[in-house]
């Protein structure tokens, strides 16, 4: 197991209650976590600081999900991107087509984003 406290996490979600629970059960795990509520600042986060990981709902006003994804790809395709939603009219395949390296479906069950947040930042930072 890969000590936690090495990555830093970018959870964006309008929901401010949503953005809220991940923070405190990321933070307990021993990630860093930074929070935005759109695309749009989820954007400004980055390019003020280093990010492992973006976890990220897709609708969102203000720059959506495929916004920040399309973002990011173009900046940094290295980054592992995962979508998070309660309803969108893309689908899980279109997203991972398009970039994202995994998809959960709200509500989130932890133990299952937890384990998915691990393999993904072993996979892409084998430290």
């Amino acid at each position: 197991m890969t000590p936690a406290n090495h990555y830093r996490l970018l959870v964006v979600d309008d929901d401010e209650a949503v953005l809220e629970i991940l923070e405190e059960c990321f933070e307990d795990e021993g990630y860093g976590v930074a929070t935005a509520q759109s695309g749009r600042e989820a954007v400004n986060v980055i390019a003020k600081g280093h990010i492992d990981l973006v976890l990220s709902d897709v609708r969102m006003p203000n720059g959506d999900g495929y916004f920040l994804l399309e973002s990011i790809r173009h900046e940094d395709p290295a980054i592992p991107f995962i979508f998070m939603t309660g309803f969108s009219d893309r689908t899980a395949e279109e997203a991972l087509r398009l970039g994202a390296n995994a998809y959960f479906e709200k509500p989130v069950q932890l133990d299952k984003l937890l384990e998915t947040i691990e393999e993904q930042l072993n996979q892409a930072y084998r430290r």
